[in-house]
């Protein structure tokens, strides 16, 4: 699970978490009750039991949070995250092939899907997405033409740094009403970086 510590306005300190399910997490770390459990990118099918047919669920098994945390943006008071929008269908094996299987062998409950099928990469996209850090309520909110896999960097000059799989970076300005706009034609192409 990717966390962030942050102190916040009025002398809280909490912390904010965003694991593969496509939600932030924050706890205030006084009395470790929860502020609040958002979505930050699609959802879809997420309570559905799973079945030999197959269930298409969002975030899919490469979706929601990858290797990074949110970013901690202190002018605005606001966590920020980049998510990935990638659904997944999953087909779990009928009982005599899952006893099939040796002993102490990688299993995914299916022979045929692996960790399931995903949606094909002309359906994924990404979210960056700014909430106010004590109540959650979302500020903006981005999507991005591709996954965003990488780190978000909220700056003093109130832009927010961050990439997708396109190979592109893009910064977005934001605005002191909390508007998120990105304007890509002074962004250098990837091999200037």
């Amino acid at each position: 699970m990717n966390r962030l510590l942050i102190a916040l306005a009025f002398g809280t300190v909490s912390a904010a978490a965003t694991p593969k399910d496509g939600f932030i997490y924050a706890y205030d770390r006084k009395t470790s009750r929860r502020l609040y459990r958002l979505p930050v990118t699609t959802q879809k099918n997420t309570s559905v039991p799973m079945s030999a047919a197959g269930v298409r669920f969002c975030p899919g098994t490469q979706g929601g949070a990858e290797w990074n945390g949110p970013a901690y943006d202190p002018q605005h008071d606001a966590v920020i995250t980049g998510q990935v929008d990638w659904c997944s269908t999953v087909r779990f094996d009928a009982d005599d092939q899952i006893k099939s299987v040796p002993s102490a062998q990688p299993w995914t409950g299916s022979s045929k899907d692996g960790f399931g099928q995903p949606d094909p990469q002309s359906r994924w996209a990404g979210w960056l997405t700014s909430l106010d850090a004590v109540s959650g309520k979302q500020r903006w909110k981005f999507r991005a033409p591709n996954p965003i896999m990488g780190g978000v960097t909220p700056t003093a000059g109130g832009v927010v740094i961050f990439g997708d799989m396109g190979a592109t970076s893009m910064p977005s300005t934001v605005t002191t009403a909390g508007n998120c706009g990105n304007d890509t034609s002074a962004v250098p192409s990837p091999e200037a970086l």
